[in-house]
């Protein structure tokens, strides 16, 4: 209940919240698109059991610097996010949020064009996957 309630609120910061914004997009505050230069998604959050601790998995879909930047940022305003989080749940004790990447979606996205296909060749294009 708390973890998904905590999920809500940091994918609504995400959207709403400059600081939030900023930190994840810094080309954000020159006048970059910020729609069409990176997409972050919070994919899920976990929470231990005494509620110390909240781990917040991100995706980030872009290159590989954006990606950087993006976990970059969030990291860096991860005091802040508590803050914030404490303030719009009011509870009683707000744990603390350490942003960790999850690349199950690019996973999954290579494994159904490989399903999807069933060899290397696909529409006469060449499939080359490095894991």
């Amino acid at each position: 209940m708390v973890a998904k309630q905590i999920r809500r609120e940091i994918s609504d910061m995400l959207i709403t919240d400059n600081v939030l914004q900023f930190a994840v997009l810094p080309e954000a505050s020159l006048g970059a698109d910020a729609y069409l230069s990176s997409l972050t998604t919070i994919t899920d959050v976990e929470i231990t059991g005494d509620l110390q601790v909240a781990k917040v998995y991100v995706s980030v879909f872009g290159d590989e610097r954006g990606k950087e930047v993006a976990l970059a940022g969030l990291k860096a305003k991860a005091k802040y996010v508590r803050g914030q989080l404490g303030r719009r749940m009011k509870l009683r004790l707000t744990p603390e949020i350490r942003f960790i990447e999850d690349e199950s979606f690019e996973r999954g996205s290579r494994s159904h064009i490989t399903n999807e296909c069933g060899h290397e060749v696909c529409n006469g294009f060449m499939i080359v996957f490095y894991y």
